[in-house]
């Protein structure tokens, strides 16, 4: 059993030197699964990451003038968390009903149905009512096995916005800088004028190299008059890098077609976090149109890294009266980009759809917010204050309300030792002559090869 361990790790290591593009083929990062994400979701992704790259600097942001600390103790930064599908449909689920049915955005984080159906087929049996007849655990439970808690707002006019808002609220803030949490879905709804935000934490996520790039409009401080957004003409590029101990990016750049044609590869700079674990940004006046745009990294070992996988990302600049449909977040094809060393791709007959969820940066009243405390595991609120809602005329306005359970966290196992009482868990397999597995493995590896082949075709 150890010898046929250690040859599938063998072949998956030749597999992935001999065949790069099979082997990332197979997994993509950042292509849509149906409509998810959106733009706003991947702007939620993003931000919540490169809040964990760097505390100090976040909790700063909600003050007027971007760099008066709250005066809370900050924790310490974490890993980024991998943006995954289940967590994903689990946040768009809630933020849709709330958003679009009279559920109000519940203290408790419930659902104001019975829910039947799992995962995409999740919907009300009967009618929509009020608060707690769905809790929240209850209702992951419809999607995945590995949520633990959430944030949720409405009312905010963009997702950097709601951002600012969690991170003026304990309870919010515990819940992105959680330790214990690995993994994480976002959720963006809009309907009859409210926009609903959702985050979703949950565990068994692993963060890849590279996989949460966005454009997004920053927070600014102009005048300290507290924060804003940046000039939408004038966004920020950004992507979380993660190979600790591997050393900085050899190549951090983001690629953007001019006029849809031609190739510009624009450095990415170390803004949040440490070298080989931090954000990588720039900001770019492209001007007006549909720029089409990838992020294209060579990581501190020289492995490429391309996000999306296939095809790019949108920014639209469109004139007054253009279908925004014409710029979509996700397009399946790309074309050549010789300053990046990338060929052209066309992946129309992939399984992954292009995104088709509509973003609205326009929606919502932040005249007013309001500040639901965390809830227990056993689903009772806790308080933040008095009342248990605190309404206020802060700076990014809406509603939040925060439910997390307490995560415990493990210890990895250290690099080259096993991770369990297998003394082959490791994989060393160091030997003096060839393993009785080695041609298992070779054979294994031509089968995979085939198989990989056929999957592109289909």
């Amino acid at each position: 059993m150890a010898n046929f361990a250690c040859s599938l790790d063998r072949f998956a290591f030749v597999a992935a030197v001999l065949f790069p593009t099979l082997a990332s083929a197979a997994v993509p990062i950042g292509e849509p699964v149906g409509s998810l994400p959106s733009h706003n979701e991947r702007v939620l992704g993003f931000m919540t990451n490169r809040i964990r790259a760097n505390p100090a600097a976040a909790d700063a942001l909600p003050s007027k003038d971007g760099m008066t600390p709250s005066g809370r103790p900050i924790p310490p930064a974490t890993p980024p968390l991998e943006l995954v599908a289940d967590l994903a449909r689990a946040a768009n689920f809630q933020a849709t009903h709330i958003a679009t049915t009279d559920c109000p955005l519940c203290v408790d984080h419930s659902t104001c149905c019975v829910l039947a159906g799992m995962d995409d087929d999740t919907h009300c049996e009967g009618p929509v009512t009020d608060c707690g007849v769905t809790s929240m655990y209850d209702r992951f439970t419809h999607f995945s096995d590995r949520a633990h808690g959430e944030n949720g707002a409405e009312g905010h006019a963009s997702p950097e916005l709601v951002m600012v808002g969690w991170i003026g609220s304990d309870a919010h803030w515990g819940s992105i800088n959680g330790a214990g949490t690995t993994a994480l879905g976002t959720g963006f709804a809009q309907g009859f004028g409210k926009p609903v935000y959702h985050l979703v934490f949950g565990s068994g996520g692993t963060y890849p190299v590279a996989g949460d790039g966005v454009h997004f409009r920053d927070i600014v401080h102009d005048g300290g008059t507290g924060p804003k957004m940046q000039p939408e003409d004038t966004p920020t590029f950004g992507i979380t890098y993660s190979l600790p101990g591997g050393g900085p990016p050899q190549v951090a750049q983001v690629v953007h077609y001019l006029d849809g044609v031609t190739p510009v590869c624009e450095p990415l700079a170390l803004r949040h976090g440490q070298p080989d674990q931090g954000t990588y940004e720039a900001v770019l006046s492209p001007g007006p149109g549909c720029h089409r745009y990838f992020f294209h990294i060579v990581d501190g070992q020289g492995v490429e890294q391309l996000y999306p996988t296939t095809g790019t990302l949108g920014f639209p600049q469109l004139p007054l009266g253009a279908d925004p449909a014409s710029c979509p977040d996700f397009e399946p094809t790309r074309a050549e980009a010789p300053c990046a060393g990338t060929a052209p791709q066309d992946t129309t007959g992939s399984d992954t759809g292009s995104d088709t969820g509509s973003d609205d940066d326009s929606g919502g009243d932040d005249s007013a917010s309001s500040d639901a405390s965390e809830t227990s595991p056993t689903g009772n609120p806790t308080s933040d204050g008095s009342s248990g809602a605190v309404t206020g005329d802060g700076p990014t306005g809406g509603a939040v309300t925060s439910a997390a359970t307490t995560a415990g966290t493990t210890e990895p196992a250290t690099a080259g030792e096993p991770a369990s009482g297998d003394s082959d868990a490791g994989c060393g397999c160091r030997s003096e002559g060839g393993e009785p597995g080695d041609g298992f493995a070779l054979t294994s590896l031509f089968v995979l090869t085939g198989w990989l082949l056929r999957r592109r075709r289909a």
